[in-house]
């Protein structure tokens, strides 16, 4: 609905270079309905997406701990880590 209300205007516009097409519209639906499900998977995986952060945290310290690091961790690396 909230693409109709975006473009409901243009849509039944008389001037043709104001107007938007039947075709267009429906162009636009299709896109705004593939960025909400991206928006919703990023949601709706929340969980699983900051459980799997706290397994590579984990893993960063156990290297380290281990001393099997590749590399030393840096500044940055361990604000992102955090």
């Amino acid at each position: 609905m909230l693409p109709l209300f975006l473009v409901l205007e243009r849509l039944m516009s008389k001037d043709p270079d104001y107007s938007v097409q039947y075709g267009d519209f429906q162009q636009l639906g299709s896109a705004f309905g593939h960025v909400l499900r991206s928006f919703c998977f990023v949601s709706d995986h929340m969980d699983e997406l900051t459980e799997f952060r706290s397994v590579i945290r984990r893993l960063h310290e156990f290297e380290r701990a281990a001393g099997i690091a590749r590399e030393p961790v840096s500044e940055k690396d361990k604000k992102t880590l955090v």
